[in-house]
């Protein structure tokens, strides 16, 4: 539920805002366009649909931002945005924005660089719906993610990572226990662990799960 005041210090035209957990930052059509960076905490980006289902986006932790094409184009918000525990999020005005832009124009190719990453992303993402099977779309997402520590464990819920793939609670049920059979991932109360990370990722590009090799080229690391 969201809060009807907010901690907040700085700037007027640079805010560092505090949130409690579970508090709406804004929701989906919130005309305050402004860049927000995660300072600490985290940001889960939700969509709702019309029949009432949340999807979930995508988690920001410290450091990153989100919101900039909102803020450039000057449009509402596209999402909701929910702390997830206690966090704190700068929030820089369009004007602002302008002038840093113009001030500093090594800003506004960082950002261009960070938008062509996502662009290349979401093309990977749209290719995977049309040709990889649903087991395989997950494996890649779980070898993708930025929450695996070093044990290989990644938390989550079965129903935010189905909503990622894109897939039904029951769908991805089946595709993990495709993947625990395989030895190649174990499951626990809101966790996944990858069990050999070299082995499922040559799982995954299989001439069978995987047609191309696009995502080896953006994700060389792999």
């Amino acid at each position: 539920r969201r809060a009807d005041t907010g901690q907040s210090q700085g700037r007027a035209d640079l805010r560092s805002v505090s949130y409690r957990d579970a508090q709406v930052i804004h929701d989906e059509g919130d005309g305050s366009s402004n860049l927000c960076v995660v300072q600490s905490g985290q940001v889960k980006l939700l969509r709702r649909r019309s029949d009432g289902q949340v999807i979930g986006l995508g988690d920001v932790g410290p450091g990153q931002h989100y919101g900039d094409i909102v803020a450039i184009l000057k449009r509402p918000r596209t999402h909701e945005a929910t702390a997830c525990g206690p966090t704190v999020v700068a929030h820089v005005d369009q004007e602002e924005l302008d002038r840093l832009v113009a001030d500093v124009p090594a800003i506004l190719l960082a950002l261009y660089k960070i938008a062509s990453i996502r662009l290349l992303l979401t093309i990977d993402v749209v290719d995977d719906f049309r040709a990889l099977k649903p087991t395989a779309r997950l494996a890649k997402l779980l070898l993708m993610s930025r929450e695996i520590d070093g044990n290989g464990r990644i938390d989550c819920t079965r129903e935010g990572l189905a909503d990622l793939v894109g897939v039904s609670s029951v769908t991805l049920a089946s595709s993990l226990a495709a993947l625990t059979r395989l030895g190649l991932v174990s499951t626990g109360y809101g966790h996944v662990t990858i069990e050999d990370r070299s082995k499922l990722h040559d799982w995954v590009f299989n001439a069978e799960n995987a047609p191309d090799q696009r995502f080896r080229r953006s994700h060389p690391e792999v």
